[in-house]
């Protein structure tokens, strides 16, 4: 049995290099036969397929948990809505995850969730699963958030982020069930 590898794709974007390694390609099939593609694309889509239902989205904030100052912002924005007869205006902040836990997204079409890929690496002869890199980011983010780390903004303050892994636990849950798609 191939093992299948969770690996950080992203040094460079979702192009030619990692598409050609796609199950669908006939090279792919050709190289390492047809029953074995569908088997480590099966384990691929397995892993992503945990891993993306890991990425939920983070509740709102009730009013009780905002700050002093954020509190006291919703009241004004509230009684200029009721003046304005707009109904009563939503709190847009929403819960972080905790470190250790998958990260918590702003809405399902999130690119974190979409960027998830599983190709063939001929070199290796291994199923990839990863993050591609997020397009026009200098920071590799799906990185950060697996293993933490820190940097600087572009206005020079620094930031550190937490582990808050996704694809690693993803991966141990499917590792349970790949030697079922080797059968038959």
């Amino acid at each position: 049995m191939i093992e299948i590898e969770m690996k950080d794709l992203g040094k460079r974007k979702l192009g030619r290099e990692i598409t050609n390694g796609f199950f669908d390609r006939k090279a792919v099939a050709d190289l390492i036969g047809s029953k074995e593609a569908g088997a480590q694309s099966k384990q691929g889509a397995l892993v992503r397929r945990i891993a993306r239902r890991s990425l939920r989205v983070g509740r709102r904030l009730r009013f009780t948990e905002l700050n002093e100052e954020d509190q006291r912002a919703h009241q004004i924005k509230t009684a200029i809505w009721a003046k304005n007869g707009w109904g009563k205006p939503k709190i847009w902040q929403r819960v972080f995850s905790k470190p250790g836990q998958p990260p918590k997204l702003w809405n399902d079409s999130s690119p974190l969730k979409q960027l998830l890929v599983f190709a063939f690496d001929s070199s290796t002869r291994r199923t990839l699963v990863g993050p591609a890199r997020y397009p026009r980011s200098p920071v590799n983010v799906p990185r950060m958030l697996e293993h933490g780390g820190g940097g600087t903004t572009r206005w020079g303050k620094p930031y550190q982020i937490a582990k808050r892994p996704f694809m690693l636990p993803a991966l141990m849950i499917a590792k349970n069930k790949f030697a079922e798609f080797f059968k038959g």
